[in-house]
């Protein structure tokens, strides 16, 4: 019988070998996280790779499981034995090109492939991945997520095939791109769901101005205070909250001209800025000195036993009044008690607390005493993760942070340690402004429920610490603030960000439009400068100063009143003298910008049909005349608006409204309608009456 053979084609050896080198590389040559890294394990533990702040001494663990797996460690499905050492090659891979904070997207998206790879009871190998695959993974992604987080999670996945098509991973080429479309903000601000999303992102009235005060003023427990004050800073600025928890304790300064004086902190950005000064709102200057008065008050003690810690790293804090018990070896539940929490708690807890970390015991009498060295050493490996820094971007000492607490200040269950200290994380600023809901055990009351406050319906008062960003952006827009000096405040680098914490509502920019239009001192009308003595004006003019409705346009604002006339532009904006701009608008700018472009491009095509026709009298065109004019006016108009928008003499934020406009008259449509149809008429007659003399 003949031996069966298999042919297998070149490119298809090719692609395994360089996946098998791949794979070997990532797991022989990488360093990242950590030279002695288990590869093989499914679960890594990446804690002290990831650049993270404020997150305190919280674990960050990679799992190589299955989208389908529970969420208790001890149920998740490891990745099939095909797919998991592709998956931990890439992510390591990436994170040696780029680190991130968060890799939360890409596993994401390698668990949506390995889904549609594994369908139907079969394991498609990594080679064999083609558009089909892919495009099944995006579908369960829209499945599987939110519009917003699958269309990132989509984007991780177009990554993943840009990879595989330039290491030649794949048997045939793929050219990949993301299906999935970014979500968009609708251009309306009005109506339930916009109104939803708005609450949703920003803080309500009564929290700002009512519940968060009066905790500030009335507050006594160091742990209230501190979260109130954190707050209070977070309302003068629009900071991240990882921002302020890695704030320098001598972060605070203060600039003066002889005329105004300026408040303002030391900061680093999160997410790619410079570090830079960040100003305090003026009206907000003397509550944010006094919160972080109190901060440095509360805090300082942590920070002295931060900076002992870091001169003294082999030995336990001990107070002065406790000194002599470092020259004995062993400890009484009372002594103990004194050593980890002065003394306010009872002595069966230092018992239980030793027991549970099996430090060595012997009985005098009844009683037991416990090792002195044991219980050093316990207590010496209870210190923070990133110890002697405050995290692990080891930017920043942690007894020169000005975040840093007493250990288990913020679990009201427990007596905070006193010789034990920690960074403010923003869990604990989270539990304590949101609270968090869950087992009995697990579960946190906001420091609002503490105070017994709610809001106006009744219902549990929240707030998330990105809230208040979102709030205080929102009222820069409102206030006509540049869209770069938002950017800057607000430590972006993109200003395209600024749009995704705009929630100015409909009734906001009608407002702003009406007290703008027509008003010299706050509106620009520089087209055409409008003389300033008092003079007549044409009774459509004074209806025009009666802003009544505003809706958004692709350049600015439209303040046409449709309840009493439909729009007889048909959408031509620019050649409207009911519509307005807003200079600071990078995305509306942008279009008009745009708009320019094409109107030139198509000026040039009208000038040069009409320089044709003048050369040929017998085709002249009274309609390309008009054209002509047209996109002539239209360009002038779009060339004088793009001169306002980058004129520095011009404020940010300045309503301007065309004026040297020519609005359409359908009384002289109807007249030069009436002397075509006439010249037409007599065209026709001449051409007929020739026709009969040559007869």
């Amino acid at each position: 019988m003949a031996k069966i053979l298999i042919f297998t084609p070149q490119h298809e050896l090719d692609a395994q070998r360089n996946l098998n080198d791949f794979i070997a590389f990532a797991r022989n040559d990488l360093t990242a996280f950590g030279e002695d890294l288990q590869f093989d394990d499914y679960v890594w533990d990446i804690t002290e790779f990831l650049p993270v702040k404020g997150m305190g001494s919280k674990r960050h663990r990679i799992f190589f499981t299955k989208q389908t797996a529970a969420t208790k460690n001890k149920d998740k499905q490891p990745f099939p034995v095909f797919f998991q050492p592709f998956a931990k090659a890439y992510l390591r891979y990436i994170f040696t090109r780029r680190p991130v904070q968060n890799l939360a997207r890409q596993l994401e998206a390698l668990r949506m492939l390995e889904i549609a790879l594994t369908e139907n009871d079969i394991e498609i190998p990594i080679i064999q991945i083609d558009a089909g695959i892919l495009n099944r993974a995006a579908q369960l992604t829209k499945q599987h997520y939110s519009k917003s987080v699958a269309y990132k999670t989509g984007g991780q996945l177009q990554k993943i095939a840009d990879f595989l098509d330039e290491k030649w991973l794949v048997m045939v080429s793929l050219n990949w791109k993301n299906p999935i479309n970014r979500q968009k903000d609708p251009m309306g601000r009005c109506g339930a769901e916009a109104e939803k999303r708005r609450q949703e992102k920003m803080p309500s009235q009564e929290l700002l101005l009512g519940a968060l005060p009066h905790i500030f003023r009335t507050a006594t427990e160091d742990r209230h205070i501190l979260i109130a004050s954190i707050a209070v800073l977070m309302c003068s600025a629009p900071d991240r909250i990882s921002e302020v928890l890695t704030l320098h304790q001598d972060c605070e300064v203060t600039f003066s001209d002889g005329e105004d004086e300026a408040y303002g902190h030391r900061w680093v950005p999160s997410k790619g800025a410079r570090p830079m000064i960040k100003w305090r709102v003026t009206v907000l200057v003397d509550v944010a000195r006094e919160a972080m008065k109190r901060i440095r008050r509360i805090t300082q003690p942590a920070r002295d036993i931060a900076k002992w810690y870091y001169e003294n790293p082999n030995e336990i804090f001990l107070p002065a009044d406790l000194a002599y018990l470092r020259n004995q070896e062993w400890l009484s539940s009372a002594e103990i008690n004194l050593v980890l929490w002065g003394g306010r708690k009872k002595a069966k807890s230092a018992q239980e607390w030793c027991k549970t970390r099996k430090i060595p015991y012997k009985k005098v009498g009844n009683a037991h005493h416990f090792s002195f060295s044991s219980i050093e050493q316990a207590v010496l490996k209870m210190l923070p993760i990133h110890f002697p820094y405050a995290d692990n971007t080891k930017n920043l000492l942690l007894h020169d942070a000005l975040m840093v607490a007493p250990k288990d200040m913020f679990a009201k269950k427990y007596q905070n340690y006193s010789c034990l200290i920690e960074p403010i994380t923003m869990g604990q600023m989270d539990d304590g402004l949101a609270g968090r809901t869950g087992a009995k055990k697990t579960s946190v009351i906001s420091i609002f429920k503490e105070f017994g406050l709610t809001e106006i319906d009744g219902s549990p008062m929240t707030v998330h610490t990105h809230e208040f960003r979102h709030y205080l952006n929102t009222k820069s827009q409102q206030a006509g603030v540049g869209e770069l000096d938002i950017a800057k405040w607000s430590g972006r680098v993109d200003l395209r960000q600024n749009d995704d914490y705009d929630h100015s509502t409909s009734k906001d920019i009608v407002k702003m439009v009406r007290n703008t239009v027509g008003n010299t001192d706050t509106g620009l009308a520089p087209i055409t400068a409008a003389p300033k003595q008092k003079n007549l004006i044409k009774r459509d003019d004074f209806a025009q100063l009666q802003i009544t409705t505003a809706h958004t346009t692709d350049f600015g604002y439209c303040v046409h009143d449709y309840t009493m006339s439909t729009c007889d532009k048909y959408l031509d904006c620019i050649n409207c003298n009911e519509h307005v701009c807003l200079k600071g608008d990078s995305t509306k700018t942008a279009r008009i910008r745009q708009q320019l472009e094409e109107q030139e491009a198509l000026l040039e095509q009208v000038t040069a049909e009409v320089e044709r026709r003048k050369s040929d009298s017998k085709k002249r065109n009274d309609k390309i005349d008009r054209w002509y004019e047209h996109h002539a006016h239209t360009t002038n108009l779009l060339r004088k608006l793009c001169d306002i928008m980058d004129d520095p003499n011009i404020p940010t934020g300045s309503v301007i409204q065309l004026r040297d406009i020519r609005p359409a008259s359908r009384i002289g449509q109807a007249a030069n309608e009436k002397l075509t149809a006439k010249r037409k008429k007599k065209k026709k007659e001449e051409k007929a009456l020739r026709r009969s003399l040559a007869m």
